[in-house]
């Protein structure tokens, strides 16, 4: 007879890395793309980027540098942009569980949200609203794979609302633990020197805005239940809309209306306590 042993679900830590594009003028339409895999896969990841920076001879890739040919890519010829470009790809593509792209255009942002708010909540910032509807996004994914996996984030820091994430980042934490689900962990702000795995989610942002204003197109979300085949990575698009915004403002009221409705009941409940 064969013995029967319990079932057992392994539980990993997937770690998000997190950068944004477009976030320049008065008006920005917000770009915030993140790569996605398993700490295992991370170190795969590392590994291969070290090698990778050494046959080519650069340190950091900031998009920027990388578009102008400027600083470490000075006087690159396009074949080497080309062949480092591949050898990253091949690297994602061995690697990654999922790479999500979240947008929110400034009409929107103003018309939906900075507009339509009650005065009482928060002024989330664009970029904070392209967080949040990009962490529920991982949060998907990553129950997806299973209920026993965690979830943390690394951003990149330089953007001025890097730090309003942080509240974003509890506030979904706790939502999620009152519905009794334990999924987040950490959520860090880094450099690219501190955290190089960033370089990868700004390349894929800035490539992302590039090909919008180019073409005026952003990716197509993926069909509910579509596999992504042996060697081809996972590519989510979201955009942040009108609906999403109303959604988050009903929260908010319906949130303001329970929370009033329960201290009138303790406020009751005290006055007949004390026969008032």
């Amino acid at each position: 007879m064969i013995p029967r042993f319990p079932l057992v679900w392994l539980s990993m830590i997937f770690t998000a890395y997190i950068d944004e594009s477009d976030t320049h003028g008065s008006t920005p339409d917000i770009t915030m793309s993140s790569m996605l895999a398993s700490a295992e896969r991370w170190k795969r990841c590392e590994r291969g980027l070290r090698r990778i920076k050494a046959d080519y001879g650069f340190d950091i890739i900031h998009t920027v540098d990388f578009r102008t040919r400027a600083g470490d890519f000075r006087n690159w010829p396009h074949s080497k942009f080309r062949s480092l470009l591949d050898d990253v790809g091949e690297l994602l593509r061995n690697n990654l569980t999922e790479t999500v792209t979240v947008w929110l255009r400034y009409s929107t942002y103003k018309e939906n949200f900075l507009d339509a708010r009650p005065l009482k909540m928060p002024r989330t910032s664009q970029y904070g609203l392209c967080f949040h509807a990009m962490l529920l996004q991982l949060a998907r994914v990553v129950m997806d794979q299973g209920p026993q996996h965690k979830l943390s984030i690394v951003l990149e820091h330089g953007h001025k609302n890097a730090r309003e994430t942080a509240h974003i980042f509890e506030d979904v934490k706790k939502e999620l633990q009152s519905a009794g689900v334990d999924l987040l962990r950490s959520h860090i702000l880094a450099s690219k020197q501190e955290s190089p795995p960033l370089m990868f989610a700004d390349i894929a942002a800035s490539g992302e805005s590039r090909r919008a204003r180019v073409t005026g197109r952003r990716g197509a979300a993926k069909t509910e239940g579509e596999g992504v085949g042996p060697g081809e990575l996972g590519w989510t698009h979201r955009e942040v809309t009108p609906e999403y915004l109303r959604m988050l403002i009903d929260q908010f009221e319906s949130g303001r209306l329970a929370a009033r409705d329960e201290w009138l009941k303790r406020r009751q409940a005290w006055r007949t306590a004390n026969g008032q």
